[in-house]
C-alpha cells in the first residue's frame, strides 16, 4: 500500500508537470493513433553522438526516441511522450532499450565499438521487474553492462526508497547512470551526493542565452563541471550547436559535449557512415572565438593563479588579439597589465567587460 501510494504521489507530480508545460494540442484519437502505433512497430531510435572534447574522438552514442508514421513523418518524443501513461512509458522504455542494444552489436559486429545511453524514466524504476529486464536485454544482445548508460531526468525527480534500490541494484549489475538534463529540475543535488551517479549532463536550456547573459551562462557551466570534479562524474554537456560554444565549454573543463554542432540525431544505420566522415577537432589550447576568449579569461580572473601562470608572449589570448589585428588595442593593453600584474584587477574587469560586448555584438 505504501509503494501503491508513493507510485500515485509521483504520479501525479508528473501530471502536475504536464499541465504546467506547454505542449501540442492533439484530437483524442490522433492521440490513440500515434499511441499504438508507437508500441506496435512505429518506434525507432535515432543516435546522436557524444564526443570527447579533448580528443574529437566519437565515445558514445545517446539513442532517441522517435515515432515514424506510416507515410514516413516523423514525430518528436516532445510531441508523443505526454501522452503515454506509467505502464506505457514502461513499455516504451524496454522496446528503447532493446533497438539500442541492438545497434550497439550490429555496430560491433562492423568495427565500431560504442557505448549508448537510453532515457530511463524514474516511474520505470517502480516497476519491480525493471532491472531484470535491462539485465536479460544485456544478455540477449551480447553488450557488457559498462557499455550501457541509463539516463534519469532530473526534473522528474527520485522520490521514493524503491527507486533508490533500484538504482542501487543497477549500478551492481555493472550499467552505469547519468543525471539527464542538471539545472533544469529542482531535485537533483541531494540526489547526487547520496546515489552513486556516474556522469551529470549539462542541460541545452543553460546554453540558449549564452551570447545575451556570457558571464552568467558560464559561471553556471563552470559550477557543474567544478561539481563534476568534486564528485569525480563524467560532465557532457547538451545543446553545442556552434564552434563557438564547444571552444567555450571545452576551456571551461567539461569532457564531452551532445549537440548539432557536433552531430545532429540520425538514424542508426547511418551513424557508420557519418563517422569514417567525421573530422574530430582535438583541443590544441589555440583561441578561435570571441566567446572561447571570454571563457578562457573569466576562468583565469576566478581561478587560484595571480598573477597570470603563463607569460603574456605565449599567452593563447595574446595569440588571439594578434590574429585579429588587436595587438595594439586598448584589450591587449589591458590583457598585458593583468599578465605584468600592474593594476590587474581593474585591467581584468575591462577586459572582461569589453569581451562581452564583443560578444553580444556577434
Amino acid at each position: 500500500m505504501q509503494q501503491f501510494a508513493r507510485g500515485l504521489q509521483h504520479r501525479w507530480g508528473q501530471l502536475w508537470q504536464l499541465c504546467a508545460a506547454q505542449t501540442p494540442v492533439i484530437a483524442q484519437d490522433q492521440a490513440r493513433d500515434y499511441c499504438q502505433r508507437l508500441l506496435n512497430g512505429g518506434l525507432q531510435m535515432f543516435v546522436q553522438p557524444v564526443v570527447d572534447l579533448q580528443s574529437g574522438h566519437l565515445v558514445k552514442v545517446e539513442a532517441l526516441a522517435r515515432l515514424v508514421m506510416p507515410d514516413g513523418s516523423i514525430i518528436a518524443p516532445g510531441v508523443f511522450l505526454p501522452l503515454l501513461g506509467s505502464a506505457e512509458l514502461d513499455r516504451l522504455f524496454s522496446l528503447s532499450l532493446g533497438q539500442a542494444l541492438q545497434h550497439v552489436a550490429g555496430w560491433d559486429a562492423q568495427g565500431l565499438e560504442l557505448s549508448v545511453s537510453v532515457n530511463l524514466p524514474p516511474s520505470t524504476l517502480l516497476d519491480g521487474h525493471c532491472v531484470e529486464g535491462i539485465a536479460q536485454s544485456l544478455r540477449h544482445h551480447g553488450v557488457a553492462p559498462d557499455r550501457l548508460t541509463l539516463e534519469i531526468l532530473e526534473s522528474q525527480g527520485i522520490e521514493t526508497r524503491e527507486q533508490d534500490v533500484a538504482i542501487e541494484q543497477l549500478r551492481s549489475l555493472g550499467v552505469k547512470l547519468a543525471m539527464d538534463d542538471l539545472g533544469s529540475g529542482y531535485s537533483s543535488l541531494r540526489r547526487l551526493s547520496v546515489l552513486p551517479f556516474d556522469a551529470v549532463k549539462i542541460d541545452q536550456s543553460l546554453l540558449l542565452q549564452i551570447r545575451s547573459l556570457p558571464v552568467q551562462t558560464l559561471s553556471l557551466v563552470s559550477t557543474i563541471v567544478q561539481m563534476g570534479r568534486d564528485f569525480e562524474l563524467d560532465v557532457i554537456a547538451e545543446g553545442l550547436e556552434d564552434d563557438a560554444v564547444i571552444e567555450a565549454v571545452t576551456i571551461l573543463g567539461a569532457g564531452y559535449g551532445q549537440g548539432y554542432g557536433l552531430g545532429r540525431p540520425m538514424p542508426a544505420d547511418e551513424l557508420v557512415a557519418w563517422q569514417a566522415g567525421h573530422r574530430g577537432r582535438a583541443g590544441d589550447g589555440r583561441i578561435q572565438h570571441v566567446l572561447g576568449a571570454l571563457a578562457y579569461h573569466w576562468q583565469y580572473m576566478h581561478g587560484a593563479q595571480h598573477p597570470h601562470p603563463t607569460s603574456v608572449d605565449t599567452c593563447p589570448l595574446t595569440e588571439f588579439l594578434v590574429g585579429r589585428g588587436l595587438g595594439k588595442s586598448d584589450a591587449a593593453r589591458w590583457h598585458a597589465q593583468v599578465h605584468a600584474d600592474l593594476n590587474a584587477a581593474q585591467a581584468s574587469a575591462q577586459l572582461l567587460q569589453w569581451l562581452v560586448a564583443q560578444v553580444q555584438r556577434e
